[in-house]
């Protein structure tokens, strides 16, 4: 049976991860939080010696999960129904997620996810300044193991590297195209590049062909992660992107 974990964080002052599995205890491991909730789906595969075999990350922006600021919080307010009436009924989530102290605004936190460290970065640039040579990142010792990997960007064509920003698209919530292994350093037409980070409309058709990655980074775009207001809403989510994810 093949089992799956799905995260959804959020990049603020407080963090709130969810898994996505029901029924499942959650353990605490390492600096950063993380739950590990299986869930077997009802695919057949060959029998593992670990039992999580797929993983979703999905990232969110910028708004806490309870705290001063009650309009921008996330914990029951009516503007972020999918996450409170869908998935906290059915899932785990931790309250006590903090992403490293004074590491803001956005990219040095993304790079964080993907290296563990910022490298001293404190600004939103793009590739093209806060680009880094080193090969110690996740998804370089993932490919060099032979673990696949994928990232979901909303609004990119997918015909490109996306090393720019293309609104709603926001390079620095894009942390591989940071690493100059990712991009065959700084190159549009890398093709190591353009097969790893895909449009996120492509996740659905490649969830029906059971041909996901093992390592799955999800971005919305700057509407539906929370980041800007859109449509009115002082969140700044449509959460069509997680509802469509869990569908």
């Amino acid at each position: 049976m093949r089992s799956i974990l799905g995260l959804v964080l959020t990049v603020g002052a407080l963090a709130v991860l969810f898994a996505l599995s029901p029924g499942v205890p959650s353990t605490t491991r390492g600096r950063r939080v993380v739950n590990r909730l299986s869930l077997e789906s009802t695919a057949a595969a060959k029998p593992q010696q670990h039992k999580i075999q797929t993983l979703f990350i999905i990232l969110m922006e910028n708004h806490n999960w309870t705290g001063r600021a009650r309009n921008a919080n996330i914990k029951g307010k009516k503007y972020a129904p999918y996450i409170n009436k869908t998935l906290l009924p059915m899932a785990s989530h931790a309250e006590q997620y903090f992403n490293p102290p004074g590491i803001h605004p956005s990219l040095p936190n993304y790079l964080w996810l993907e290296a563990g460290t910022n490298f001293g970065i404190l600004d939103d640039n793009p590739p093209s300044i806060d680009h880094q040579s080193t090969t110690q990142h996740l998804v370089a010792l993932l490919n060099n193991a032979g673990i696949t990997w994928k990232a979901y960007q909303e609004n990119i064509s997918g015909t490109v590297c996306p090393l720019t920003d293309s609104y709603p698209y926001t390079v620095r919530h894009d942390p591989f195209v940071y690493f100059d292994d990712d991009t065959d350093n700084l190159n549009p037409n890398s093709a190591y590049c353009i097969s790893h980070v895909r449009p996120y409309t492509e996740l659905a058709s490649d969830l029906m062909a059971n041909s996901v990655a093992s390592y799955n980074f999800i971005t919305p775009n700057v509407c539906d992660d929370m980041h800007d207001k859109c449509k009115g809403n002082p969140l700044g989510i449509r959460h069509t992107l997680t509802s469509a994810s869990n569908s």
